[in-house]
């Protein structure tokens, strides 16, 4: 787990949390952060304990960069070995970063995703500055230098007004920069409702009863028209069913909107079980299928 500060509203003073990439293990267990992540929030007009998570297909932005600002792949791996390890430790092979994090009736989906894609922001700032104190022996490499900074200066540039756009709409309508959409593109969020307040003594079992793929991320693009293929659908939410580690889920679907149709009816994940004998609390890894449930 990392704290770290997390900026909601521009030019106000930015909330700390506790981020983590994957969602571990009862309480009971080394290397729990359940406990940790799982607060009390507002879900439906009800008050439950839950979390929140973001996924974020960072190789399809930086693939994006490439085609748009006319980058190789040497200048995409530059900066990717910039990112802070707030991307590296998070990031999957297939290149989708995921996070779940506390205080979530204060930092919202939303504040995440623009979180996220500030990092890589910052990674081509920096990279652009290694480049701008890189020393240079001809005049083919100061020209290729001074080519190669001044796109990376309008990837900043672009980048900084996505995220503001991002922002507005956040809060209010406002025309977005194809650097914005493509952002929205590569971004989904999920709610996961736990215990009842009143079970909470119980926490430490782990317990997920509701999974559902909805934030405020999925209202912007409905707003926005955007449309996600199946595919990608699919992979943004393997990739955040791999991130849940030794849950017991006590459900048996994961709800999303239909909007964001699916090329399958369940996917796959391990549950924990958990159950009692006369030595205490004990639990074992059970296979299950979580059907696609769509919802309006």
């Amino acid at each position: 787990m990392l704290e770290l500060v997390v900026q909601t509203d521009p030019g106000e003073k930015g909330k700390k949390i506790v981020l983590d990439g994957r969602l571990r293990g009862s309480s009971s267990e080394s290397g729990s952060n359940f406990n940790e992540l799982l607060k009390e929030y507002t879900l439906d007009g009800k008050k439950i304990l839950g979390t929140k998570a973001v996924v974020l297909n960072m190789d399809a932005l930086t693939n994006y960069l490439v085609q748009e600002y006319d980058l190789n792949e040497e200048i995409i791996e530059g900066i990717q070995e910039q990112y802070t390890d707030t991307l590296k430790n998070f990031q999957n092979s297939e290149g989708y970063w995921s996070c779940f994090w506390d205080k979530t009736s204060e930092v919202h989906h939303r504040d995440i995703m623009r979180f996220g894609y500030d990092q890589i922001r910052i990674a081509v700032e920096s990279y652009k500055n290694i480049l701008d104190s890189s020393e240079i022996e001809t005049e083919e490499q100061l020209e290729y230098v001074i080519q190669l900074t001044d796109k990376l200066e309008q990837v900043e540039k672009d980048m900084n007004r996505a995220l503001e756009e991002l922002y507005i709409i956040k809060v209010g309508d406002t025309e977005l920069s194809d650097m914005a959409v493509k952002m929205l593109e590569c971004a989904q969020g999920y709610q996961l409702s736990s215990e009842t307040l009143e079970n909470s003594a119980d926490l430490w079992r782990s317990r997920i009863r509701r999974l559902q793929l909805d934030s405020g991320i999925t209202q912007d693009k409905k707003k926005q028209g955007i449309y996600i293929s199946p595919e990608e659908n699919l992979a943004n939410l393997s990739c955040f069913v791999e991130s849940l580690e030794s849950a017991e889920l006590k459900t048996g679907e994961i709800e999303v909107p239909q909007t964001h149709q699916l090329p399958v009816s369940e996917i796959s994940i391990d549950s924990v079980l958990v159950h009692k004998n006369r030595s205490g609390y004990v639990s074992r890894i059970q296979p299950k299928n979580l059907r696609i449930t769509y919802q309006n």
